[in-house]
């Protein structure tokens, strides 16, 4: 709520914040310090008829307002008012005199003020410190739970750098027959271990576990069709490496049609 008073130097009219009573303020007219008064003792500013003006004897002489102007700093000594006796209050009147005065935040309210506040920014300071962090337990989760899987292949016989090509012999299955143990793949990936068939491809390991055993070979022959498919040929070589053979070979017999 607002105070309206008036300068006890020029009675210039003056409004201003509640707050701010018991304050001593310049006044925009005159620029001089007057006390703010109470809102209890501030009396009514009644607004001067039309009809009825104030009569003075000489017309007052009122200095002109000083726009964007700021008053000349004065000491509190020299801007003193000299104290009436006729004007001490009673007991009762002097109570508010023992207010506290306020903080500036609460000076300033939203009916008047003399203080700016600052634009707050709706953005404050980001830490990047836990996302960093969480960042970093992630890494590690993954490195330690994650599986490499080794990718499997077979060696393919190479030629012999120091012959020549002419005189180097090519060996069939039937050559190396009496020393391997042939394993064949026709066009429809039907396997047969030394003509025998396999009928079921997850027994091809115990199968070739048995017959090198019992016939004492360490090499292993795949003789597969051109069309066979790819998976085939990785079945039996898979099985061959688990049987433990020293050798495996891996031919490509063309088709008959």
């Amino acid at each position: 709520m607002a105070i309206r008073f008036r300068c006890e130097h020029c009675n210039q009219l003056m409004s201003i914040a509640s707050r701010q009573a018991g304050l001593m303020v310049p006044c925009p007219g005159c620029a001089r310090k007057t006390e703010v008064p109470f809102e209890e003792q501030s009396p009514a500013p009644t607004k001067p008829s039309a009809a009825v003006r104030p009569q003075f004897e000489t017309t007052p002489e009122v200095e002109p307002p000083l726009e964007f102007e700021r008053p000349p700093s004065r000491s509190l000594e020299d801007d003193a008012p000299e104290v009436d006796s006729n004007l001490v209050s009673s007991p009762e009147d002097e109570e508010p005199q023992h207010r506290v005065a306020e903080t500036d935040e609460r000076k300033a309210d939203d009916e008047g003020g003399f203080r700016l506040r600052g634009a707050k920014s709706e953005f404050g300071e980001m830490d990047l410190t836990p996302m960093v962090d969480v960042t970093f337990l992630l890494l590690i989760f993954f490195m330690v739970t994650a599986s490499f899987r080794l990718q499997k292949s077979f060696e393919v016989p190479r030629p012999d750098p120091d012959q020549e090509g002419a005189t180097q012999s090519i060996q069939t299955p039937e050559d190396l027959q009496e020393n391997s143990i042939i394993v064949r793949i026709d066009e429809n990936d039907a396997i047969t271990i030394d003509f025998e068939p396999v009928t079921n491809p997850e027994d091809l390991t115990d199968l070739l576990l048995d017959k090198r055993r019992i016939e004492q070979k360490g090499d292993l022959v795949i003789d597969a069709d051109e069309r066979a498919t790819h998976g085939a040929v990785v079945l039996v070589n898979d099985a061959a490496v688990d049987a433990d053979f020293q050798h495996i070979r891996l031919a490509v017999r063309a088709s008959s049609n």
